[in-house]
């Protein structure tokens, strides 16, 4: 009888089972001895072992370490610590971006707003900073004293208060109303106003001026859209960042434009295209001609180089100096002391033209 072998070679064996003489013993491998836990799983079913099970199990495996070692990382697995690292050294205008991602950096973002926009504004624009701040929300006021800063007389008073064509007027039930806070409206309505027009200051197309005792519906709509932006920053921290970074990029244009225009004979402010390329805005920290007074029309646009309001250059000491941020709290004090709420009328009805 002769028998084929698994490897393709025939063996002949007489009728009672013997080899051939001539015929070799084939060697045999020592059968792995079969242990209970080998016989049953741990659920007490039996455990099948055969050639088959034994290839697809081998199969199976491979294919567990091939796709382990392709397995994708995403930014997500990183330490919160070393994504708010990367965070940090973005631009505010990235940062916000990433909001519309995924869920997850939406919240890590909204989450860490305060934090994230507070290193970023101290690495990138410090000056700006302290230039640009923003008024103090209603909210964060003494409720005994928003009498007093909705007192309609009070804000008649104030001279600063007078009606601009560019400039929306404060809203006394949003914001704080005191002269100090006042200013800090129209610094951010300026910068914002400043860079709806850059496309038309960049290609010389003159700015569109309004007549006297007119007021244009597209004016209107754009003071109202203005103001939505500022009331959006009082509660964001990240859109003021945004603010800052914008005005930045549109003052480093000026500066640009002012210093090719020959017929500016104008002192320039110093920047050089690594000044510009950083991001940041250390390079305003040196001596210069910055304008401190707002524009007040937009034809006054033309000739804007660096709008830095509420800082002065001391000669002596060969630095710039700032407006204190606690200014407000003194203008505060003052207005609850002159604006007695005992003197004062009834605070002016919400739906009228403050």
């Amino acid at each position: 009888m002769t028998v084929i072998n698994s490897d393709g070679t025939t063996t002949t064996y007489t009728a009672s089972g013997k080899l051939l003489d001539g015929e070799q013993q084939r060697p045999s491998e020592a059968t792995k001895a079969v242990t209970d836990s080998d016989r049953v799983t741990a659920k007490g079913s039996v455990n099948v072992r055969s050639k088959k099970t034994e290839r697809m199990k081998r199969k199976l495996e491979k294919k567990k370490a091939k796709s382990a070692g392709h397995q994708p990382t995403h930014l997500l697995d990183l330490p919160n610590e070393i994504l708010f690292n990367i965070f940090i050294q973005m631009r505010p205008s990235e940062v916000l971006g990433t909001l519309h991602i995924c869920r997850a950096f939406h919240d890590l973002v909204q989450h860490n707003e305060a934090l994230l926009s507070r290193h970023i504004v101290s690495a990138r624009y410090p000056v700006l900073a302290k230039c640009f701040r923003l008024p103090v929300s209603l909210d964060d006021i003494d409720p005994k004293l928003h009498v007093v800063l909705q007192y309609e007389t009070r804000i008649q008073m104030l001279g600063i208060h007078r009606r601009y064509q560019h400039i929306p007027q404060p809203d006394p039930f949003t914001a704080c109303t005191c002269l100090t806070c006042v200013l800090r409206w129209q610094a951010l309505f300026t910068i914002i106003d400043f860079n709806y027009w850059q496309e038309n200051l960049a290609s010389g197309k003159p700015i569109p001026v309004i007549p006297r005792d007119q007021i244009p519906e597209w004016n209107k709509t754009l003071k109202e859209r203005t103001a939505r932006i500022v009331l959006r920053a009082l509660k964001s921290p990240l859109i003021h960042a945004r603010i800052l970074e914008m005005h930045l990029v549109n003052t480093c244009a000026a500066i640009k434009r002012q210093t090719e225009n020959r017929g500016n004979r104008r002192r320039h402010f110093t920047m050089t295209q690594a000044d510009e390329d950083s991001g940041t805005d250390s390079f305003l920290e040196q001596e210069g001609p910055s304008t401190a007074d707002m524009p007040f029309q937009r034809d006054g646009y033309d000739l804007l180089e660096v709008y830095l309001p509420t800082r002065t250059w001391l000669k002596n000491e060969t630095r710039w100096a700032y407006m204190p941020a606690d200014i407000h709290d003194r203008d505060l004090a003052w207005a609850a002391t002159r604006w007695n709420p005992v003197f004062a009328a009834e605070p002016i009805p919400k739906d009228s033209d403050v």
